[in-house]
């Protein structure tokens, strides 16, 4: 079993002997023997719960990752890379994935055992490049992760914009929050974050509070990127009452067009809109690169999005009249009220009942 781990996450690599053990309820284990005070080992069993777990024992030195019988079954189809999970607060993902052979750049210095492998699934080697190499989720090709930026203080509204329903203030419909976290879901978002709140509304993967509160959007985007493992982060704002499936699926394709022309890339903006050819940084795609800048900006009190995506290595992207009004934000009561009059007549339309 090969083992690779960032500040959040854990990534296991099975052969097809071990993944057959944990399949007939057997524990499988690695052990780095080299460390101080002892062994650090890593646990992969089966578990009898109905939600797999990951846990640390012996005094921390002891990683246990137990699968659920869902995820063992999902894990044993033939066309799955592996499973992908995370813990119930979202703080931690884990991912078990099948060894398929790749060539290690540097083989000899990293000693790579010549262990037992899988035949690649159907189109992996595609997803393998088009995702810069390393396995991925099957589905990596068309799937991104999404972040709904809720942490705002909503001083010209008078309330909580993510509260807001889309039938009025005091009715009982969709909140803008689970409209959006809605929305990107059925664009095709393979995970949803929400930032800026400590609980994740139905449809979304997981909710953070910011790293660093009070730094605006910039200070959201920067813990979304932080909890994405490397993936791209597609943000939004949760202040979108037209905000559609079709115009999010328009700006991902639009930036996954884009990326392989520049691979330093920070990301893709969407520009255009409602306000015309201004920078929206709230409709905007941000890739890892970005991190150390973002940082650096955080850091100096520069707080504006849309300076840091006009000084930034961002591809553009122009936003087709179709969708042009999906990007309008909302501020004020009376934004709110001519906004929502427009929704509710769409979703009436479209058969959408306005539940949450």
């Amino acid at each position: 079993m090969k083992v690779r781990w960032t500040e959040s996450s854990v990534r296991l690599r099975i052969t097809p002997a071990e993944m057959d053990a944990v399949l007939h309820g057997e524990t499988v284990t690695e052990a780095l023997a080299a460390l101080p005070g002892g062994a650090w080992r890593v646990a992969l069993g089966a578990s009898e719960a109905a939600a797999s777990t990951l846990a640390f024992e012996a005094g921390g030195t002891l990683l246990r990752v137990a699968l659920s019988e869902a995820d063992r079954s999902a894990l044993a189809d033939p066309a799955a890379e592996g499973v992908y999970l995370k813990t119930p607060d979202g703080a931690v993902r884990y991912y078990v994935e099948k060894d398929v052979p790749c060539a290690h750049p540097r083989a000899g210095e990293a000693m790579e055992p010549a262990t037992e492998t899988f035949a690649p699934p159907p189109g992996f080697e595609e997803r393998k490049n088009e995702g810069g190499g390393g396995s991925a989720p099957s589905g990596e090709d068309t799937g991104f992760v999404a972040a709904v930026l809720a942490g705002g203080r909503s001083h010209r509204m008078g309330r909580d914009k993510a509260a807001l329903t889309l039938d009025g203030e005091n009715g009982g419909g969709e909140t803008l929050l689970a409209h959006a976290v809605r929305v990107a879901r059925e664009a095709g978002a393979r995970e949803v974050l929400v930032v800026g709140r400590t609980e994740a509304p139905e449809g979304a993967t997981a909710a953070f509070g910011d790293d660093i509160p009070g730094m605006g959007p910039l200070g959201g985007i920067a813990t979304a990127l932080r909890h994405a493992d490397g993936l791209p982060v597609l943000a939004l704002g949760c202040d979108m009452p037209k905000l559609t499936p079709e115009a999010v699926r328009w700006l991902w394709e639009a930036s996954a067009a884009q990326s392989g022309e520049d691979a330093a890339a920070e990301g893709v903006a969407a520009v255009g809109g409602p306000a015309g050819g201004r920078i929206e940084p709230l409709f905007a795609v941000y890739r890892a690169a970005c991190l150390p800048r973002l940082g650096h900006a955080l850091g100096a009190g520069a707080l504006s999005a849309t300076q840091f995506v006009a000084e930034g290595r961002f591809g553009r992207a122009a936003v087709p009249p179709e969708h042009a009004a999906a990007l309008t934000n909302v501020n004020t009561p009376e934004e709110f009220a001519a906004a929502t009059a427009a929704v509710v007549s769409r979703f009436e339309e479209d058969g959408h009942d306005g539940g949450a």
